[in-house]
């Protein structure tokens, strides 16, 4: 999960507002599902995909035996 906090340095010399900082780490301030999918769960290869659909799966690995995906929300 992606947080971004704000924080004072001592020699600051000006603030950045939450939409500068958003634009800073390329957010749009919509938080939104990112899906990555593994076709084997022991490795740590993987691919971002649009869903955790098993037609998904099934098109990226071929079989979902051993297939796991990742839902994060950010």
């Amino acid at each position: 999960m992606r947080k971004i906090r704000k924080f004072l340095l001592n020699d600051s010399t000006e603030r950045l507002s939450s939409f500068e900082m958003s634009s800073i780490m390329g957010s749009c301030n919509e938080k939104s599902y990112h899906y990555y999918l593994r076709c084997y769960q022991d490795y740590p290869d993987g691919t971002e995909v649009e869903n955790c659909s098993r037609e998904t799966a099934k098109s990226h690995c071929g079989s979902i035996e051993y297939a796991v995906c990742v839902a994060t929300y950010y």
